[in-house]
């Protein structure tokens, strides 16, 4: 199985856009490791429809903002 990490800070608008490339793949055994960064716009949102739409979608929801290295590193370390 394939992980991908996707941390996620204030990006709404382009969450659909990537949770649908991920899906189009072929190779279809993979997860989606969302780890949300703290988002003050509607990503939370938008990652909790993912998961109810696909079981392969996995949510870390950070209460804090640690930034793109440490979101990394918490979804590397979830895989």
């Amino acid at each position: 199985m394939i992980s991908i990490i996707l941390p996620c800070f204030n990006v709404e608008k382009y969450l659909e856009r990537c949770f649908a490339s991920c899906l189009a793949q072929t190779y279809q055994d993979f997860e989606l490791i969302f780890v949300n960064d703290s988002s003050e716009d509607e990503t939370l949102a938008k990652i909790k429809d993912f998961q109810i739409r696909d079981s392969r979608v996995k949510l870390i929801d950070l209460k804090i903002n640690l930034g793109t290295f440490h979101a990394r590193k918490i979804g590397y370390k979830s895989s």
